[in-house]
């Protein structure tokens, strides 16, 4: 009997380990910008068109044509057209765990940048601007130290979103420069603080 009771204990904590374990959510890291602009996408279908004194990149749903969403990647000057030298999607996979495609777009040259991470949601995608999320989050976590800012007068980070279930939190590695000495800071935003980008 001693040994039947010890073989149910120990039966009882393997299945209470195994559905713990089930019902763990599954975490998944996405690097955001990883290199080069993606010249195929699942899915997707894009064009650029005119519009008014703009260039827009527009993305559409494949199969249905619909228009999912877009960014401006030039501008009229006076007579002519200027264009950012790289822009486009970078990366995609399933951010915050909806069963749908998100994606990260990054658009820039010598002179500016943007970059953002596009997430699926009930009223369609919605595009949050990376650097104001990441901006906005320093300054509350950390309101009496610098940033260290890249040539183009942004975050010089490393940046990925991380996924645990259905919530994503955007990750960024920021220097900090202190008493002539640079220091790592890890900058953590959940997708509640999200800076969303106008359409």
């Amino acid at each position: 009997m001693k040994y039947l009771g010890l073989w149910r204990l120990g039966l009882l904590v393997v299945l209470h380990t195994c559905v713990a374990s089930a019902q763990a959510p599954a975490k998944s890291v996405f690097v955001l910008f990883p290199g080069d602009v993606l010249t195929s996408i699942k899915g997707l279908t894009w064009e650029e068109r005119p519009a008014g004194r703009r260039i827009l990149q527009i993305f559409y749903d494949r199969q249905t044509r619909r228009e999912l969403f877009r960014f401006t990647v030039g501008t009229k000057i006076d007579s002519e057209w200027l264009k950012w030298w790289r822009y486009g999607i970078v990366a995609q996979g399933d951010f915050n765990g909806d069963g749908l495609e998100d994606y990260s777009w990054y658009g820039g040259d010598d002179t500016s940048r943007e970059s953002y991470v596009v997430i699926s949601s009930p009223q369609g995608y919605r595009k949050v601007d990376i650097d104001a999320t990441f901006e906005r989050a320093w300054k509350r976590q950390y309101p009496s130290k610098e940033p260290e800012f890249g040539p183009l007068g942004r975050f010089t980070a490393a940046e990925r979103i991380e996924r645990n279930g259905e919530t994503a939190t955007l990750v960024a590695t920021v220097k900090s420069l202190e008493m002539q000495r640079s220091r790592t800071y890890r900058l953590q935003v959940d997708d509640k603080s999200f800076v969303f980008a106008d359409k």
